[in-house]
């Protein structure tokens, strides 16, 4: 496979760069959206600064891709009803019952087909960078990432879970209705499994014909290979 900065034409490919705690991941897709090169970096340390940052991405940035997206995997979001939210209040819906934390930057997004916004933040340092390195393109919530391009309003019962190292973020649909958007840490795949069961029960959703996709989980089988005992697994 190629690496992305191997490319000397990419005016046909597009770029999505995911942001977590840990480390940035790039992901270059072709015209028919076929990824054809991923590359993932590690912070040097939790808190990374903004000169690391733009060290990591100095290559790639300089390239011409027909689209850029950057998606930030970031614990604090909230969802909130498109027709009752404003701008100014965006900081109190967000904290509301934690303590900010400190170098943060508030960020909001609408999200269309569900008619909300999605109101998070993440580190200055990395708003500081990206901003620098793509002026022009908005970071979204991994959240609203998955609301937009992984799930359809369909009937049925489905979860859609965000796997990430330590936690996973459990998207739930019902016929066509956004019934739960929640994140859990978990250690070990029997956390994983029991989270994942324990929604499905609080809803009282029939663990027989409810579906469970699994996202951004290639290379994490243990955990489908424990929940798919118990559940239908996708």
């Amino acid at each position: 496979m190629e690496t992305a900065n191997q490319f000397t034409t990419t005016v046909q490919y597009r770029l999505i760069i995911l942001i977590s705690s840990e480390s940035i991941a790039l992901s270059v897709y072709d015209s028919g959206n076929s990824l054809i090169s991923t590359k993932k970096m590690e912070f040097s340390s939790p808190a990374p600064d903004l000169n690391e940052i733009k060290q990591l991405l100095s290559t790639d940035s300089q390239m011409n891709f027909e689209q850029v997206r950057i998606i930030a995997e970031t614990d604090h979001f909230s969802l909130i009803p498109a027709a009752i939210f404003r701008p100014a209040d965006a900081s109190v819906l967000l904290n509301f019952g934690r303590k900010p934390e400190k170098a943060e930057h508030l960020l909001y997004s609408s999200v269309v087909a569900w008619d909300c916004v999605n109101v998070f933040s993440i580190r200055e340092a990395v708003y500081a960078a990206f901003s620098q390195l793509f002026p022009t393109t908005e970071i979204e919530h991994h959240i609203s990432y998955m609301l937009t391009d992984k799930i359809v309003p369909e009937s049925g019962n489905k979860l859609y879970v965000w796997v990430r190292s330590k936690k996973l973020d459990v998207v739930v649909v019902c016929d066509g209705a956004l019934m739960l958007a929640n994140s859990y840490p978990y250690a070990t795949p029997e956390d994983f499994c029991y989270h994942t069961l324990n929604v499905i029960e609080q809803l009282g959703l029939n663990v027989d014909v409810c579906r469970v996709i699994l996202l951004n989980a290639e290379k994490r089988a243990d955990l489908k290979e424990v929940l798919g005992k118990y559940v239908t697994v996708s």
